[in-house]
């Protein structure tokens, strides 16, 4: 009997932990901004969140970059601008963001994006049909 209470009080303390340690992101998108670039994210629940670190790689790079850590506001909406891009950067291939989302507990989740030097077909057409009637 003794032992029932026993697991019964171990699962209570791990679910109190667990949900301690919760958060839930919304979204998270970059935009190019002439050479830089605006990373956006948002967090409904930031519960246990003790950091958010920011790394990037170009789509020929085997390993990311960190750029920045930033410690939680308790704000919900972030933003970063990375103007930290080297003007040797390859404008022909994607800049891949990761957002790394530390835990109190030590626990990480990992959440990607990823932005284009160039306008695709679609962004390409849609200004062509926006000059004609200008």
């Amino acid at each position: 009997m003794k032992s029932g209470i026993f697991k019964t009080l171990i699962l209570s303390f791990a679910a109190a932990i667990l949900m301690a340690f919760s958060f839930t992101l919304q979204s998270f998108t970059g935009t190019l901004q002439g050479r830089e670039v605006k990373l956006e994210w948002k967090i409904n629940d930031e519960n246990g969140v003790s950091e958010y670190e920011i790394s990037r790689k170009q789509s020929s790079e085997s390993f990311f970059s960190k750029v920045v850590a930033l410690t939680p506001s308790q704000a919900g909406n972030y933003f970063y601008l990375d103007n930290s891009l080297s003007s040797n950067t390859d404008p022909s291939q994607q800049i891949n963001y990761k957002l790394c989302v530390k835990l109190a507990n030590g626990q990480t989740q990992n959440f990607y994006t990823n932005v284009s030097f160039y306008p695709t077909a679609v962004q390409r057409s849609w200004g062509s049909i926006k000059s004609m009637f200008r």
